[in-house]
């Protein structure tokens, strides 16, 4: 619903920095959602039939996050792309690098600590 949302915002604002600002606040507010996935799965059974240490846990479920929100991105990018100039190219990009950034290294050590912590 929120991509969706994203979408109609976008296709209707006139502004290109408005724009900027729809997507990037689109991205933010899934990346919040999507972190509640560390949280929902956490004692379900299917973990324990196939055990993987915790490191790997925390960069695959960050993997997964940044697929989710590449998707989005893509998907947002097509109504701001079109009416801008192709200088505008470079937002899209800049909001790759910021989910890269966000879950390669932020949300990876988030998960790692978690996971750490509930160990003990």
């Amino acid at each position: 619903r929120l991509t969706i949302f994203g979408v109609l915002a976008i296709a209707v604002s006139d502004s290109v920095s408005a724009k900027t600002v729809i997507l990037f606040i689109g991205l933010v507010v899934s990346m919040v959602q999507l972190t509640s996935l560390e949280r929902a799965h956490r004692y379900t059974f299917w973990l324990d039939m196939y055990p993987l240490e915790s490191q790997a846990k925390a960069g695959s479920l960050a993997f997964i996050i940044w697929l989710t929100l590449a998707a989005e991105l893509v998907i947002l990018a097509i109504p701001f792309l079109i009416g801008t100039a192709i200088v505008f190219v470079l937002v899209p990009l800049l909001g790759l690098a910021f989910i890269s950034f966000a879950c390669g290294v932020v949300l990876r050590r988030k998960f790692r600590t978690n996971a750490l912590l509930e160990a003990e």
